[in-house]
């Protein structure tokens, strides 16, 4: 029967047998999205799981941090900060962005848009904020991650949050080092739940390189969720995805770094099994070898790696505390290096240790002199997180 004949039948029934009609078709949609999406996963090949010899050598010490708090909640404007990326501009000019939540709370599913601040005189000082990114989803637009692809060039990529099933990844280019920018354009072809960290892009080798944790609807299959990576030969013009990493428990907001030039990468990946799991990839993230059980204590929180000078000496920040379910015990926010290709992880530094605060979603930007610039987020009672900005120096966490 055509629809247009179906219709007129539709409105000569009685409103209890519409309604019927009504439960009876959304039951099946929902049926059959519900089939659509396990079959998603079935379709997919469990990843080989590896206990590992990655460890922590050494005790913990402890290195206070002198930080600046750059992003603070007004709750006129803003409500909470979170999520940043840094980048440099040129000699001396640095911008950071972050996540801005509207006065009525921190949430993932609270409004949200994307702001930044910038400084002339390398981080001393920093004019007032701006919105780098206006907020273009039904819930909130956020997770910036800054890129430099030439002289002038830069990338924002970030993420746009419709629903529990519909994140998509958005990506825009300034020419000219970031004081104009053109219009966003969608990344992902497929339909879901893609979550990409702050400052989780890299580039190598000339290929763009997105880490991706990913479910069909968040709020139905959390503990389902895989990971991939989104990557691109052409600056961003053009996407393609890996192959997935799945198990049996949740893969969660991965990170990825470049161990050497040739396509060898190091993905940390966040889990709620009270350790750090790892993948690697030899063809420059096209595929991923398995997924390896560190030693290293971790609660559910994301982690930081990165290389430096892409070679297998690597630094990392993370909640260095023991996963205890239930709570939300990210802190300390710890410090090591390895100089083995991230197997044995060395001087571990507490930069901060109060135990009444959360510290969230470090990153790390590589800057020139052994200096790294990390950011954070540190969250008390009031549940309102600030943006903290700090220069750290490597020659006094590396010996």
């Amino acid at each position: 029967m055509k629809l247009r004949s179906f219709l007129p039948s539709i409105k000569s029934i009685s409103p209890t047998c519409q309604a019927l009609l009504f439960i009876t078709v959304l039951t099946f949609t929902t049926a059959c999205t519900k089939e659509n999406n396990q079959k998603f996963y079935e379709d997919i090949q469990d990843s080989p799981l590896f206990d590992s010899d990655i460890k922590l050598i050494g005790g913990v010490t402890e290195m206070p941090v002198k930080s600046q708090a750059l992003f603070v909640p007004d709750n006129v404007k803003s409500g909470a900060y979170a999520y940043a990326s840094v980048i440099r501009l040129n000699d001396s000019s640095l911008m950071i962005a972050c996540t801005r939540y509207q006065p009525n709370g921190f949430d993932d599913f609270m409004h949200s848009d994307i702001v930044a601040r910038k400084s002339t005189d390398n981080g001393k000082t920093w004019a007032p904020e701006f919105v780098l990114q206006e907020n273009i989803a039904t819930i909130n637009t956020m997770n910036p991650n800054l890129l430099r692809i030439g002289a002038k060039k830069l990338l924002l990529i970030f993420t746009v949050k419709h629903s529990d099933a519909k994140i998509d990844l958005y990506i825009k280019e300034s020419q000219d080092n970031g004081e104009t920018w053109g219009d966003p354009r969608m990344i992902n072809t497929t339909q879901g739940y893609h979550i990409l960290n702050n400052d989780r892009a890299i580039i190598n080798n000339k290929r763009i390189i997105l880490p991706v944790a990913f479910a069909k609807n968040i709020s139905k299959e959390f503990d389902q969720q895989v990971v991939f990576c989104y990557y691109s030969d052409d600056m961003g013009k053009t996407w393609l995805k890996s192959k997935y990493l799945k198990t049996y428990f949740a893969l969660m907001e991965p990170g990825v770094t470049a161990i050497d030039k040739n396509g060898t990468l190091k993905m940390n990946i966040r889990t709620r099994q009270g350790f750090i799991y790892f993948s690697k990839s030899t063809d420059n993230g096209a595929t991923w070898s398995g997924l390896y059980k560190s030693g290293i204590n971790t609660p559910e929180s994301p982690q930081v790696v990165k290389s430096l000078n892409r070679t297998d000496s690597l630094i990392m920040i993370w909640n260095n505390a023991v996963y205890t379910p239930g709570t939300n015990n990210r802190n300390p926010l710890t410090f090591a290096y390895s100089i083995t290709g991230g197997n044995e992880w060395l001087n571990p530094t507490n930069l901060r240790s109060n135990r009444d605060l959360n510290y969230l979603y470090p990153t790390i930007y590589n800057d020139r002199h052994d200096t790294v610039f990390v950011t954070y987020a540190i969250r008390d009672n009031s549940y309102k997180p600030i943006v903290y900005f700090d220069k750290l120096s490597l020659k006094n966490l590396i010996k």
